[in-house]
């Protein structure tokens, strides 16, 4: 899995740099236990352009296509949405995967990591 999340990641970011033409971007992971099994959420965002279509934007390139099939492997769907709901002018994007962790490896405490 962690190969797997490294690769999404560093995807996600390269269509940051390439496309976006944003001024920030957020890399978020954050870990949460749970009765059934702890769960791990993957993020990132951006301030920039935006997407438009995410049926669209598949069909443009392979990095979206291959993040979500990467994240499908890992038992998740890939929600994309604009980061900024309502704003004036470019909403950036923001990329969203929950996976499932194996019940019997607890994650101890939520920890949240952030990069920007």
């Amino acid at each position: 899995m962690c190969l797997a999340l490294y690769r999404i990641s560093q995807e996600a970011l390269t269509n940051v740099a390439r496309h976006a033409h944003a001024s920030q971007a957020t890399l978020r992971l954050t870990l949460r236990p749970g009765d059934d099994g702890d769960s791990l959420q993957w993020q990132v965002s951006d301030d920039g352009a935006g997407l438009g279509s995410l049926q669209v934007a598949l069909q443009r390139g392979n990095g979206l296509a291959g993040i979500r099939q990467r994240v499908w492997a890992l038992g998740s769907d890939l929600e994309c949405e604009a980061a900024r709901v309502g704003a004036a002018g470019p909403a950036g994007v923001c990329l969203r995967a929950r996976f499932r962790l194996p019940a019997g490896e607890p994650c101890g405490d939520s920890h949240a990591f952030a990069a920007a």
